[in-house]
């Protein structure tokens, strides 16, 4: 009998194709199974809106999915009513998510997509683990009293004592895939730069942890080929 099983994914960015193939042919992803997505699903990539699609179907299919609100989706939704901030967006990516949804603003979303993007929270907690994009102000009482870090934080210390025994898993900073799995610290970075393999020969993975036994398992970017 298949058991469950809960991965934690990291920075998407409009890949779908490589999205598709480590959830169905690398994890091969069932209705047992819990996922767990650090954000960044869109802008960058050639098609955000069929990564927001693979959600909404896994969903669908009643695989649990937790999806987490990253930068990226934060500096859409605040362009709606903003020009400014409609161009900040587009310059860091944005034009490559409209061009997918075949649109010219987020205004012009469909509603569905709209509720998935504003229901995202900034964090989840699991057992012994923390997941967010980007990192936690750990200076605060309240580690997740900062949503601003939340989204933009780089992580410099990766061995956080206000953790004590629980560790932070996010996204948000590209590393290359050697420098993941070799982490042992209690912040860790699952964030394998999927969308940047033209530009890095070091980057474009996307990377999935196993919460139950520490696994990792990837799958290097097809998005452009």
């Amino acid at each position: 009998m298949t058991r469950s099983r809960r991965w934690v994914i990291g920075d998407i960015h409009g890949c779908n194709r490589t999205l598709n193939g480590l959830l169905f042919n690398k994890l091969k992803v069932s209705s047992k199974d819990e996922l767990f997505f650090l954000r960044d699903y869109i802008d960058r990539g050639p098609d955000s809106k069929g990564v927001i699609d693979t959600l909404l179907n896994l969903k669908e299919r009643q695989i649990r999915v937790h999806a987490l609100l990253g930068n990226h989706e934060q500096m859409m939704m605040e362009s709606e009513h903003d020009e400014l901030l409609l161009e900040f967006w587009i310059r860091n990516g944005g034009d490559a998510t409209l061009e997918s949804f075949g649109l010219e603003s987020y205004s012009s979303f469909p509603d569905p997509y709209k509720a998935f993007f504003t229901d995202l929270p900034y964090y989840a907690e699991t057992g012994k683990y923390i997941l967010v994009h980007a990192g936690l102000n750990f200076e605060e009482p309240d580690l997740f009293s900062d949503e601003y870090l939340m989204l933009y934080q780089r992580i410099q210390d990766t061995n956080q004592a206000a953790l004590g025994d629980r560790v932070m898993l996010h996204g948000h900073t590209p590393l290359p895939l050697g420098q993941i799995l070799a982490q042992t610290a209690n912040c860790r970075n699952l964030d394998g730069g999927c969308v940047f393999s033209r530009r890095r020969k070091d980057l474009g993975y996307l990377v999935a942890y196993n919460l139950d036994d520490g696994d990792y398992v990837y799958e290097k970017c097809m998005d452009w080929d």
